[in-house]
Parts: structure tokens; C-alpha cells; sequence
């Protein structure tokens, strides 16, 4: 024997037939209380998104070589500031800024000439180079 339709089964609680409204209301009713009744069932065995397991998973020895670098300290010198880090904490101290008369960059033209910084005189490589060798 085969189970009655969602149509069947609706035609006899009316006791006529069913529009198509009351069709579409009753079938998404019947999908609402299964869906209530999926979520139910995972909940109650645990398997829902927020209720996985949290195991830790194991560390790989790149993230282990990793993690003992990351603790260890460092320096780093760069662009006149000093870097130090260690666990938990980075410092960075800024060297001494030479403040003294005269040219303290240059900036190339293409041709092979530098216009000095601050000055703006034109210079070629060997002059750029004396003045900035302080």
C-alpha cells in the first residue's frame, strides 16, 4: 500500500478540494516541521555548526620553529630607526640625526647628475658621493 499524497491527505481534512494557496501553505508547514525536526536531532546529538568538537589541532614542526622564533628577540636596523622585539613586545629607538650644514641627500637626474639635497647644486657621482660621505 502507498502513502497518501500531501494533496490526498489535505483534500480529506477539508472534506473538498484544496486550492493551490492552501496546497503551498500546507506544503511549506510540512518542510518548516521537518526542517524543526532535523535541527532538533542535531542538536540533541551534538552536530551543529557551533557545537563541533574543538580539538586542538596538532602543531606542524614549521609551526613550531615558527612560535620558538616569534619568542626569541630580535633586532632589526632599518632606515636610521632600531627594532628590538621579544615576546609580547617590539621597541623601536631612532638613531641620531646629523643636523650639520650642508647636503644630506641627492636625487639622480637620468644623465648621470644628482641634484644635491638640500643645496640643489647639479653634481656628477664623485662629487655626489664626497658630499654625502660625512
Amino acid at each position: 500500500m502507498r502513502k497518501p499524497t500531501i494533496y490526498e491527505v489535505l483534500r480529506e481534512k477539508l472534506g473538498r478540494e484544496p486550492t493551490n494557496a492552501e496546497l503551498n501553505a500546507d506544503v511549506k508547514r510540512i518542510l518548516a516541521e521537518g526542517a524543526e525536526e532535523r535541527m532538533v536531532t542535531a542538536a540533541s546529538r551534538g552536530k551543529l555548526p557551533h557545537q563541533k568538537s574543538r580539538r586542538k589541532a596538532k602543531k606542524s614542526s614549521l609551526d613550531k620553529s615558527f612560535d620558538r622564533a616569534m619568542t626569541a628577540a630580535h633586532n632589526l636596523s632599518f632606515a636610521g630607526y632600531e627594532f628590538t622585539s621579544g615576546p609580547g613586545r617590539t621597541v623601536i629607538h631612532r638613531g641620531k640625526i646629523d643636523l650639520r650644514k650642508g647636503d644630506h641627500g641627492a636625487d639622480p637626474l637620468g644623465d648621470g647628475t644628482f641634484r644635491m639635497v638640500p643645496s640643489g647644486d647639479i653634481v656628477d657621482f664623485a662629487e655626489r658621493n664626497r658630499r654625502l660621505a660625512r
